[in-house]
């Protein structure tokens, strides 16, 4: 069997090591010491740190369908000439998002990175579990022909 070589680089981080700052500043939102936007902060800058500057790769696939990703600030840390595809169609549920609400969000998360790298996918598979999501192959065209749409809306047929 040969070895394929794609003409991109890819990693697949799950976890990564904590830095001490972001360690003590956990410890000390625990100890109700600093606030909650505080420990944010030092999360945001540590964790971008690591994702946006030590791993090689060409483009970032985040999700960003639900509350738990939270805001676009650490977009910030993009280094120039990478892109950045967001997730912001959800794969776990039918129900379907507006465009005009897709074309929002990505409006904000131009606050912080250019428009030119950005990309739009679902946030992860249709089935993205061992026992899969409750939404059939109808809702999943549905959502692949929204996100299909809304990017011609933003960025053209190119």
């Amino acid at each position: 069997m040969s070895k394929i070589n794609p003409p991109f680089r890819a990693d697949h981080v799950g976890s990564l090591l904590r830095p001490e700052a972001l360690l003590k500043a956990r410890q000390r939102y625990h100890n109700k010491k600093i606030i909650k936007e505080a420990l944010r902060e030092v999360e945001d800058q540590h964790i971008a740190e690591v994702l946006f500057n030590e791993l090689n790769v060409d483009a970032y696939f985040l999700e960003y369908d639900d509350e738990r990703s939270r805001d676009f600030a650490p977009l910030r840390f993009v280094p120039d000439g990478k892109t950045v595809v967001l997730g912001l169609v959800t794969t776990k549920l039918p129900d379907l998002e507006f465009s005009r609400d897709l074309i929002q969000r990505i409006k904000k998360a131009g606050q912080y990175l250019p428009l030119e790298n950005m990309c739009l996918s679902p946030q992860c598979g249709f089935s993205s579990t061992v026992h899969g999501n409750e939404i059939n192959e109808n809702d999943q065209w549905s959502k692949l022909e929204l996100v299909v749409n809304t990017a011609r809306e933003i960025w053209g047929d190119n």
